[in-house]
């Protein structure tokens, strides 16, 4: 056991019977693709819950659903899918006792409001003729600078 919340860090499967709550935090990958499906879901309790909030796929949707409709685990929260946004007519989204979000499940008032002030702070240290130090994909850096140069006459970040 660690911590205050008294957990087990356990290898990655099975599941099994002792797990009250499976939760998904892994990328999607060529290993992680269906990692979650109806045999891991049938060794479930009946009481158990999966909460899924890394990347769709990794969870069978088709297999929760058909644990959820046979009432052999007790519920679902879902914050990834396979598509995104789920369709409406979604079987995942027919169950009450399924916690539906749309990839949202970590946003925040703060977290928004952060986002927004960094967007903010990254505009103004270009127009300052500086390049950003929270650049999501750097490698793209250079081309931003030479289009951003044709269009306003100057280059950021020299």
């Amino acid at each position: 056991m660690s911590g205050a919340w008294r957990h087990r860090r356990r290898p990655r499967y099975p599941p099994g019977p002792q797990s009250d709550f499976v939760t998904v935090h892994c990328p999607y990958n060529a290993e992680t693709k269906g990692m979650l499906s109806q045999r891991e879901l049938g060794l479930m309790q009946r009481e158990a819950f999966v909460i899924t909030t890394a990347r769709g796929g990794i969870v069978e949707e088709g297999a929760l659903a058909a644990a959820l409709e046979t009432q052999h685990i007790a519920g679902a929260g879902i914050d990834v899918w396979n598509v995104e946004p789920p369709p409406m007519e979604h079987p995942l989204l027919t169950f009450d006792n399924v916690i539906a979000t749309y990839h949202t499940a970590g946003v925040t008032s703060d977290s928004r409001h952060l986002m927004a002030q960094w967007n903010a702070e990254q505009i103004v240290q270009i127009f300052q003729g500086q390049r950003p130090p929270r650049l999501v994909n750097p490698a793209a850096w250079e081309h931003f600078a030479a289009r951003f140069t044709e269009i306003f006459g100057f280059r950021p970040g020299a």
